[in-house]
């Protein structure tokens, strides 16, 4: 019998050198799909996640300013059905030329693109951790995950919204 636990251990240990080569060789190959952010890019994330709640409010309040019911004197001429006036075509003009209006909506689709390719404990932190401003313990409480996992779903998250914000910045408008 001591031979055959001895093969069996000798088995194991070269399964688990193999698997760890596989997994450094991803590494060196850079097919690892998380590289460590700087602490400047993470700290963006993070205030991204955070403001989610503030860009929300901020885009429908800057739109409503914007957009509010004036009624102008008509001069009682008929206008064509799809006419575009001068005062429609100020207020369009300054929508898109609104920069904290265009900071707060690149931010707001950022993340809800990084929410689509999360799953589901991230969505849940983002809810209740970033929305709903429970405390870390409350939620794992509730969720029934452990501090460990807490946090490596968390960094997915913010790793996610990197990903995303860096498409906003490079790509420019989508």
């Amino acid at each position: 019998m001591p031979f055959g636990l001895a093969y069996l251990v000798l088995s194991f240990c070269l399964i688990y050198l193999s698997l760890k080569n596989e997994y450094i060789k991803s590494i060196i190959k850079g097919e690892r799909e998380m590289e460590r952010l700087s602490k400047d890019e993470y700290n963006k994330a993070v205030e991204c996640l955070k403001r989610y709640n503030y860009n929300c409010t901020n885009i429908l309040n800057i739109q409503s300013d914007i957009l509010s019911i004036n009624i102008l004197p008509n001069n009682g001429m008929p206008k064509t059905p799809y006419y575009i006036g001068d005062t429609t075509l100020k207020k369009v003009m300054e929508l898109e030329e609104n920069e904290e209006l265009q900071n707060s909506i690149k931010e707001y689709k950022a993340v809800v693109q990084a929410l689509q390719i999360v799953n589901d404990d991230c969505r849940y932190i983002f809810e209740e951790y970033y929305r709903k401003n429970k405390t870390k313990w409350e939620i794992i409480d509730e969720r029934g995950l452990s501090d460990r996992t807490f946090s490596r779903r968390k960094q997915e998250l913010i790793y996610a919204v990197n990903k995303e914000l860096k498409k906003w910045h490079k790509g420019g408008e989508k």
